[in-house]
């Protein structure tokens, strides 16, 4: 191994040592809260913020904390709470690539998000239904779900929201060979980005943009996209 290899592998030693830290830290509070809390609205909510920092790390734990908040929400009948619990376990159960059931769970927290009237959130259920199909192959009920997820985006003003639904429109899209429908929902998506200045955003809408030329064997644009996406990456390291 040469000095350079070596001062790389540090840095990245380095890097997942404090990663590790940080994360630890951030469930160290939360379960000395939790230690503290009372058997309410409160607990169910840090719950549902240790299943996030488990969701990667330590799936079994995950999976535990989540039938806590569950069983706690249900008891005090705390329906945001139990949203979120079943919007969390469709997460789940979608990295595990169970994606009928992941589904069964978006579905259950979209009709209490329905209820409660949580515009944001139904939004939210619909975006996540949407990629439950695509990951199928199911690409006529993933647009479906992502225009829904449009359509409450953008009577509520979820500008971030709505950058990911056309986004993910723009990758059905490009799937299916429909490029200049791909296109402009891929602009759309970036046009949003700039407004919101997410540049990491902006810099993987070029990436998006650039891969449908390619893909329609316009390689002067795709390089042109590709360039301006590898520019804003380099910047922010």
């Amino acid at each position: 191994m040469n000095s350079s290899t070596r001062c790389l592998v540090s840095f990245f030693m380095l890097f997942i040592s404090f990663v590790s830290f940080s994360q630890n830290n951030v469930i160290d509070s939360l379960q000395i809260t939790l230690k503290n809390a009372q058997e309410d609205t409160a607990k169910v909510n840090i719950y549902n913020s240790l299943f996030l920092e488990y969701e990667f790390s330590d799936v079994i734990k995950a999976k535990e904390i989540l039938i806590k908040a569950k069983e706690l929400a249900t008891k005090i009948n705390f329906q945001k709470g139990l949203l979120q619990v079943y919007s969390n376990a469709g997460l789940l159960t979608e990295d595990e690539g169970n994606f009928p059931e992941a589904r069964n769970n978006y579905n259950s927290a979209l009709k209490i998000a329905e209820k409660l009237n949580e515009k944001k959130e139904i939004g939210y259920c619909f975006n996540n239904i949407g990629r439950t199909y695509f990951f199928q192959d199911n690409y006529p009920e993933a647009l479906k779900n992502y225009f829904l997820s449009v359509k409450i985006r953008e009577e509520i003003g979820d500008k971030k929201g709505l950058s990911k639904s056309y986004n993910n429109i723009g990758i059905v899209f490009l799937v299916q060979g429909k490029y200049p429908e791909a296109l402009k929902n891929h602009f759309a998506s970036l046009k949003i980005k700039e407004f919101l200045k997410d540049e990491k955003g902006v810099a993987n809408s070029y990436t998006n943009i650039g891969n449908v030329y390619e893909h329609q064997g316009n390689y002067p644009d795709a390089l042109k996209n590709q360039l301006a996406s590898l520019k804003i990456k380099k910047t922010l390291g």
